[in-house]
């Protein structure tokens, strides 16, 4: 399989800074990135499959659904980039239907870890498809916006952000996000004058039942408890220091209503001591947080930035939706 690596230089410095500055800060938090090693990716992968996490069945859904229609929106030229891909299951259904229409596409997943990429690019190996041609790119978000900018030829883009990417986003910090792949995506078209607009296919859920969303963190199976304490391991090897113990750390997960989100914390049952830090022992410490955008937020959202919709497809059962979108110009 053709994997591109897009990354300038290796990025551990940076995650042992942004691990120790999330430790210092005031309150201190565990850095997310800590969830996305190769450990964590296949502990998310089991959570999705769990009976209380509806995101992804309603996604998957979705795609069965309305894949055609989707693709039909799609120029049949088109690069697509899935930012993040993980588990390549439920876009493989969206490949699917661009395939039985005839649209002659090339799909790139992208992922930080190079050997998780290798592994789950081995469901759309060559053959799997008639008209559909699957590559991987490594490397993280900012480096993929680099590439964008820089990025020759005149096929119009199309930035797949599917699942809980968004999600981890405050209202703020998601417009950021999407701003800079509209702002990048805008560049190249009008610098390599495309054959058509680039577009984003975004994927929100927008569901506020605080129990639904609660109990989709919060497991019988304990899936998600497995995949946030997980950080703890990787924390210990970006700081080449066994300095956090499981048993030392409880996890729990509660629905914030006021800010539409859950929010996960791990909580020092001791105090620990970390880089000259002292975690109190009781003190909730910040992992991740997942925000929910209904229908006014996104308005929001797609203003700040600097998008506009094109189509919708939506669960009725959950609003979570897909959510196809262009830059304003």
């Amino acid at each position: 399989m053709n994997v591109v690596d897009i990354r300038p230089e290796r990025r551990q410095d940076s995650l042992v800074e942004e691990v120790k500055d999330g430790l210092h800060a005031d309150p201190p938090q565990f850095s997310s990135m800590l969830l996305w090693n190769e450990p964590g990716l296949k502990y998310f992968e089991a959570l999705t499959k769990t009976p209380e996490y509806y995101l992804t069945r309603a996604e998957m859904e979705l795609f069965r659904k309305y894949g055609e229609d989707i693709a039909r929106n799609i120029p049949s030229n088109a690069i697509l980039v899935d930012l993040g891909s993980g588990s390549l299951q439920k876009v493989k259904i969206l490949l699917d239907a661009f395939d039985r229409i005839g649209s002659a596409i090339d799909y790139y997943a992208l992922d930080v870890d190079r050997k998780e990429l290798d592994r789950t690019l081995d469901l759309v190996k060559p053959g799997t498809f008639e008209h559909v041609r699957c590559h991987g790119l490594c490397g993280t978000y900012d480096d993929f916006v680099d590439w964008v900018r820089n990025s020759q030829g005149s096929r119009p883009l199309c930035l797949l952000s599917l699942g809980s990417t968004i999600g981890s986003f405050s209202g703020a910090e998601a417009a950021d996000f999407l701003r800079d792949f509209a702002e990048a995506l805008e560049a190249r078209d009008a610098r390599n004058e495309c054959s058509g607009q680039s577009l984003m296919l975004i994927g929100i859920d927008g569901c506020k039942d605080g129990s639904m969303v609660w109990h989709a963190y919060n497991d019988g199976d304990a899936a998600n408890d497995r995949f946030i304490r997980n950080c703890l391991d990787h924390a210990n090897t970006v700081l080449g220091s066994n300095v956090f113990e499981y048993s030392d750390w409880d996890r729990i997960g509660n629905w914030n209503a006021e800010l539409g989100r859950h929010e996960q914390f791990l909580i020092p049952k001791r105090d620990v001591r970390v880089d000259g830090v002292s975690l109190k022992a009781g003190k909730k410490i910040l992992v991740v947080c997942s925000h929910k955008f209904d229908a006014d937020d996104r308005d929001i959202l797609w203003r700040e930035a600097g998008l506009k919709p094109v189509k919708s497809w939506t669960s009725t059962q959950t609003d979570y939706g897909l959510h196809l979108v262009s830059p304003r110009s």
